[in-house]
């Protein structure tokens, strides 16, 4: 479901690509139409603008931006 990606760390984008696909229903529910910032297993922001999803998560975590991950969660609306 989740087409969009920002790559900004392959250290630990994979196991934040295997956590968010573990848990896709679940994000699908609770943010459609959002960018999901993800950091260590756990959602670390969420907004539909993916600069403020980034600001926040590394104001969140005290990470710098270009460490997180961000996958944009399409809603049930827009999957065919």
């Amino acid at each position: 479901m989740t087409a969009i990606a920002v790559v900004t760390n392959r250290k630990t984008y994979y196991a934040d690509v295997d956590w968010k696909d573990a848990h896709l229903a679940e994000l699908t529910e609770k943010y459609p139409n959002h960018w999901v910032a993800v950091s260590e297993g756990r959602v670390v922001a969420a907004h539909p603008a993916l600069g403020r999803a980034k600001r926040e998560a590394a104001r969140n975590t005290g990470r710098d931006e270009k460490g997180i991950s961000a996958f944009y969660i399409f809603g049930l609306d827009m999957v065919l």
